[in-house]
């Protein structure tokens, strides 16, 4: 065996050829080790990186959010605002309608007011005119104790009236005596 080393030794290549080949393989096994196991700094900023890209994603589409919440919100404020603008603006018409309406009642109850005045100094005069070609006032009438009592038929009264414009007697759905 000892003749055989020395007879290799004597034959053989130098080892450095042998060397370099090791120091290739292994500085590929080194290189094929980080890739399969990279470096944790690596790993770890790689990670931090993506979180990042991810929370500003989350972050922006949140501010988003907001923003158009706060768009709807005020939208619907400024409806609502402008809903009870145009309420108070009815409501406004609502109270100048009344009052006019009041006022031209007010002013019919007054011209009523009048108009029964005027018929009742009508009637009175009439009375008197009446009690006069009867022999005296009422007020004489009622010293000498002759008081009659007369009583007036709104009935026959309205009846007169309208016979007088020269109308017809009202019906009831077209049926009436006529």
């Amino acid at each position: 065996m000892l003749v055989s080393s020395a007879l290799g030794l004597l034959t053989s290549p130098p080892p450095v050829v042998q060397q370099v080949q090791v120091q290739q393989t292994a500085r590929a096994a080194v290189a094929a080790n980080n890739l399969v196991f990279p470096r944790s700094t690596m790993v770890v900023a790689d990670l931090l990186d993506d979180f990042e890209v991810q929370q500003s994603a989350k972050t922006e589409a949140i501010r988003a959010k907001r923003e158009a919440l706060k768009a709807a919100a005020a939208e619907i404020e400024a409806k609502e605002a402008a809903a009870a603008a145009k309420e108070a603006e009815k409501a406004a018409e609502r109270e100048r309608v009344n009052a006019a309406r009041r006022e031209a009642s007010k002013a019919a109850a007054e011209a009523k007011a009048a108009k029964a005045a005027e018929d009742k100094a009508a009637r009175e005069a009439e009375i008197a005119a009446k009690g006069a070609k009867a022999g005296g006032t009422i007020a004489k009438q009622k010293a000498a104790g002759q008081t009659t009592v007369q009583t007036i038929d709104a009935r026959a009264a309205r009846i007169a009236e309208r016979a007088a414009r020269g109308e017809d007697a009202p019906t009831l759905f077209g049926i009436g005596a006529k």
